[in-house]
């Protein structure tokens, strides 16, 4: 079985190669530089820039190409491929891979719409491969995870107010004033989408809420 998740799960490369998954990158495009690998060395550089760059940077999400070039590769040897991928709230990536499997036509291969990312999705991920190492098969861990997926949550606390005004998801008087009463918001992604679910004042209380 081949398990093939994008980068929107976090999943370092080199953690990637020991479970066994194969990752499709969705690349992040400043305007001299673009960010399409997961290494500590790359994430590095790109919170760096980030920090210095007044606008936020533009994801891209992989062709329908890059998954059918890994569908036609599995066909050949046989093997069933499960695609577990970012939330298709948040990205085309998963229409993407509808639309490689429907090129291929190869008919063992599973598609689920995790409706997460970053750490819930790398969860999801971490789930099948264990999975798969009890002996299920492709199709049985899809279903599974689409079960698994509805009681999965992520949520969190921003430290920052700065990259919510960069996304202009706030304005900037709001992120002064939320600064300035240190404000905290606690967001969540519920249905498969970012919201925010809560505001606390100061980083305790946000704790609290959270």
């Amino acid at each position: 079985m081949k398990i093939i998740t994008d980068t929107g799960s976090d999943i370092l490369e080199i953690e990637a190669k020991a479970m066994g998954v194969d990752l499709v990158p969705i690349s992040a495009n400043f305007e001299d530089v673009i960010f399409d690998r997961n290494t500590e060395e790359n994430f590095k550089a790109f919170y760096e820039k980030l920090r210095s760059e007044e606008q936020l940077p533009v994801s891209s999400q992989p062709s329908p190409a890059a998954f059918l070039e890994k569908y036609e590769a599995a066909e050949e040897t046989g093997e069933e491929v499960l695609v577990i991928l970012i939330s298709s709230k948040l990205s085309g990536t998963y229409n993407g891979a509808v639309l490689a499997k429907e090129m291929c036509g190869y008919e063992k291969i599973y598609i689920v719409d995790s409706l997460q990312a970053s750490l819930s999705l790398r969860l999801l991920v971490e789930y099948a491969v264990k999975l798969k190492e009890e002996g299920k098969s492709a199709e049985e861990i899809a279903g599974i995870l689409e079960e698994v997926k509805n009681r999965t949550y992520l949520t969190g606390v921003p430290s920052t107010l700065l990259y919510l005004k960069k996304g202009g998801r706030i304005s900037s008087t709001v992120a002064f004033a939320g600064s300035l009463l240190s404000i905290k918001p606690v967001i969540a992604i519920e249905n498969g989408e970012v919201s925010v679910i809560g505001k606390a004042r100061g980083s305790k209380n946000g704790y609290n809420l959270l």
